[in-house]
């Protein structure tokens, strides 16, 4: 096994929680035509002049891979919230109600039209003796839904209103995994001597410029992606076997 292989197998280890739950996402979820990831050969030439690497075909298949792993995690990330699922369980049971009183025409209380009704709908072929048994029917199954609505809504998450994290810090390392097998060395880090508070290193270049290239639901800021890049890189160093170190 090569060493980008190892590393890559290493580095689903190195999140501290499952994906889907870092994002904090109702699983599973449903994603709806994800946009297409554009990494033309153009695009690849910018990437390996910004980080004066050499892009192999087997390179340029993984980052393609990686790339659409990143879009469709960014779109899980935006998925819906509880909240939102809390808003169609209160329609559902709303309606329910509302359909409950509507077909509970037979019961102690009725009025007299309602009795009326009643009465001339069994006696018309078009509703027949048979109407008052489906009426009650329909009533129960309503109420049986109603149940599960009220329970799915009581098992629905706290829902604080804030973005879910970015939890992207694997695919941060398998970038650098890539990078570093294409022959460049995985360096970022902080210094006062640079706008932006980063210094200008190949990887920083490079992993900037693929990120730009990702139609994602939802993105990091630039000196966010500074940041996170670092703290990556951290991680993996940290993780990293004595044998996988150059």
């Amino acid at each position: 096994m090569t060493t980008l292989r190892r590393r890559q197998r290493e580095s689903k280890k190195r999140t501290t929680q499952p994906i889907s739950e870092a994002a904090g996402a109702l699983m599973p979820v449903v994603l709806q035509n994800p946009p297409p990831t554009e990494l033309t050969d153009e695009r690849f030439a910018s990437l390996e002049k910004l980080g004066g690497v050499a892009l192999s075909a087997q390179h340029r298949q993984d980052l393609f891979a990686l790339a659409n792993f990143w879009v469709n995690d960014s779109l899980v990330q935006k998925s819906s919230r509880p909240r939102d699922f809390r808003i169609i369980l209160d329609d559902m049971i709303g309606a329910i109600d509302r359909a409950g009183a509507t077909v509970r025409i037979n019961e102690r209380g009725a009025t007299e039209v309602q009795r009326h009704f009643l009465v001339w709908a069994m006696n018309t072929p078009e509703g027949g003796p048979n109407f008052v048994s489906a009426l009650d029917s329909l009533d129960v199954q309503l109420s049986e839904i109603r149940k599960t609505a009220v329970r799915l809504k009581d098992s629905l998450p706290a829902d604080p209103g804030r973005k879910r994290p970015f939890q992207d810090y694997r695919r941060i390392s398998m970038l650098a995994d890539i990078f570093e097998a294409a022959g460049g060395k995985p360096t970022v880090y902080a210094t006062e001597h640079e706008e932006g508070g980063f210094a200008d290193t190949a990887l920083r270049r490079f992993a900037r410029q693929f990120y730009s290239y990702l139609p994602l639901a939802v993105r990091r800021t630039s000196s966010g992606l500074d940041n996170a890049l670092r703290e990556a890189l951290s991680i993996r160093r940290r993780s990293q076997k004595p044998s996988d170190l150059p």
